[in-house]
């Protein structure tokens, strides 16, 4: 199994419009990462905490740079500037995420809903999985994992987040 190690930089992007910490990421492991044709990884951050993760660049001559969420910053206890070490293999996984078990078993009684969601990209794929994932609460999951199937199939597999928190707000 490929491992890329390198040391990065927690730093913060400053715009009006986006307020996020990132790594950077060295040119040589994007390069290397491009060359292998690795899109996604499950990042090792100081040999502690797994994050699954792309490696994004800045535009052109601007680096590359992989995103932080504001819950890894805060258990990490990380300041803008601090060095961690990182060390990245393949993600292998079908979506890049996991499957939440509310989500799978939406599947198998959803046909329909198991076919809309599959013609989505692979990041609004994510971006689902992802509202289940975060919660903690069981009942919760299944909750919005059935409204997320049913906004799905009523809409004919076409996503508008404002139209899907809409329906979260609506609830079941």
């Amino acid at each position: 199994m490929l491992i890329l190690e390198f040391q990065a930089k927690v730093s913060r992007f400053d715009s009006s419009n986006v307020y996020q910490h990132y790594l950077s990421v060295p040119i040589r492991i994007a390069d290397q990462a491009k060359d292998l044709g690795i899109n996604r990884f499950v990042a090792l951050i100081n040999d502690f905490v797994s994050l699954r993760c792309a490696i994004l660049s800045a535009g052109e001559g601007n680096g590359y740079y992989i995103l932080l969420n504001k819950d890894l910053i805060k258990s990490l206890k990380l300041q803008i500037g601090d060095e961690v070490k990182m060390k990245l293999t393949e993600d292998k996984s079908k979506y890049g995420a996991d499957l939440p078990e509310e989500i799978e078993e939406l599947f198998y009684q959803e046909p329909e809903f198991d076919r809309y969601f599959h013609e989505l990209s692979p990041g609004k794929q994510r971006g689902l999985l992802h509202l289940v994932n975060k919660i903690k609460t069981p009942s919760k999951r299944v909750e919005k994992a059935i409204i997320i199937s049913r906004y799905l199939i009523e809409s004919r597999g076409e996503l508008d987040y404002k139209e899907l928190n809409a329906a979260f707000r609506r609830g079941i």
